[in-house]
């Protein structure tokens, strides 16, 4: 019995090649269907021994109700990885992906149809080793080899489009730009961020492989540019070391040693000692830290903004630096959340913190809600205890200076009764 020729063979293989390219750029929608337990990643075992998975912890997702769930960590138009792949409320935008695949090809070369279908099946044949492995970091098998490396090579080329696209005119403008910013940073929407700077590499976008990733707007107002995170997971990782390196740059506390806890204290109290807080987003920094003189002292602080897209986003990284249980040095955001909850303790703390630019509430948002949020975004606990020591141990050398502490309260207080509203200068004057 003979087998098919050479030429014959060449010829099958490239017809079976043909067919998976146009599944690549041409895909029938899916109609893969997955059980709320499935939507979850690393398993109690998983965490137990450590290993560094994606999705939402079982321990994590065990805390929150179905409800809060559903808000905070399920996605609303884009469906990144394979927690959701193939689910009808996503099928609109793998249109957007399939052309994505065609318009990375178009960045840096002018083919025709023929020619970007060998194109696309260069690159694919080029990362699909590392579109495999990628498998390994979701803790399980969720469908086929191809299926998988297919669905990865998408979502894969649509978040490189969309983030070098962020700001400029293009075809992604009819597409909620701001929602697809949500999804893409949620945790249960991640992707090794290796795999897309091999993609990135293999599709030539310098943008994405020289770090000058654009900033969300969500986080504009947290982060800036000029930072290279040592190799981020993922996506979410990315923008979360971004931020931590402004917000812990001058913070040598955690490696310090031990020392005695420090008191609690709110807005209130501050302002009771002459320490008013502000924001410091006007300053050159934008990390936590206190000037003081001789007679009061301002506590700076990041500017907090509190909407529906900046909760979302807590809620996720919080769940992600949960990940890391075994690491409390890991917990960056969340401590910085703990300390912020530590100073927001009742109504007149929100209203102070607004009132000096410290935070800005989404209107349809109430006092209650932002302290109730507060609480409940740490209710979890995992913070570092070492963070933000330096500034607590300022805060309380300056409380403790009993020469000087006296005259502090009688000026905060001599300020808050004359100089705290419009007409208390003239009560003074009289």
């Amino acid at each position: 019995m003979y087998g098919p020729t050479s030429l014959q063979a060449d010829v099958m293989k490239s017809s079976s090649e043909l067919s998976w390219v146009h599944s690549i750029i041409d895909i029938s929608g899916g109609g893969l269907s997955m059980t709320p337990g499935s939507w979850l990643g690393t398993t109690s075992h998983e965490e137990s021994t450590n290993k560094k998975h994606f999705g939402i912890p079982y321990t994590f997702a065990d805390s929150i109700s179905g409800e809060e769930f559903e808000k905070y960590y399920v996605p609303r138009w884009v469906s990144i990885g394979p927690f959701y792949y193939g689910q009808s409320p996503y099928a609109g935008m793998e249109n957007f992906k399939r052309k994505a695949v065609r318009e990375l090809l178009l960045l840096n070369n002018n083919c025709s149809s023929d020619e970007e279908l060998a194109s696309v099946e260069k690159v694919y044949r080029s990362v699909e080793q590392d579109l495999r492995s990628a498998q390994d970091l979701y803790g399980r098998k969720f469908f086929s080899d191809s299926e998988w490396c297919q669905m990865m090579f998408r979502d894969g080329c649509f978040i490189i489009y969309f983030i070098i696209s962020t700001g400029k005119r293009s075809w992604l403008m009819n597409c909620d730009v701001d929602l697809v910013w949500r999804d893409i940073l949620l945790l249960q929407n991640q992707m090794p961020f290796q795999l897309v700077e091999v993609l990135a590499r293999a599709f030539k976008c310098k943008e994405f492989t020289d770090f000058q990733l654009p900033i969300p707007p969500i986080l504009d107002n947290y982060i800036h540019k000029g930072y290279k995170p040592p190799n981020p997971v993922h996506l979410l990782q990315y923008y979360i070391d971004l931020w931590t390196y402004v917000l812990f740059i001058y913070d040598k506390g955690e490696e310090e040693e031990e020392e005695e806890d420090h008191q609690p204290f709110s807005v209130t109290d501050l302002k009771k000692v002459g320490i008013r807080c502000s924001s410091a987003i006007s300053d050159h920094r934008k990390d936590i830290h206190l000037k003081s003189s001789i007679l009061s002292g301002k506590l700076l602080l990041p500017k907090l903004i509190i909407n529906e897209s900046t909760m979302t986003l807590f809620k996720n990284i919080v769940a992600y630096e949960y990940s890391y249980c075994f690491n409390n040095t890991f917990f960056k955001i969340s401590s910085y959340l703990n300390f912020m909850s530590m100073l927001i303790n009742g109504e007149e703390d929100v209203k102070e913190l607004q009132a000096r630019g410290v935070i800005q509430i989404n209107l349809k948002f109430s006092d209650d809600q932002v302290i109730n949020f507060m609480r409940d975004i740490t209710k979890h606990h995992v913070y570092n205890p070492q963070a933000f020591k330096y500034v607590k141990r300022q805060i309380s050398t300056y409380c403790k200076s009993k020469n000087l502490f006296p005259l502090r309260v009688g000026y905060a207080e001599f300020k808050q009764r004359y100089f705290s509203g419009p007409w208390s200068f003239l009560v003074f004057l009289a």
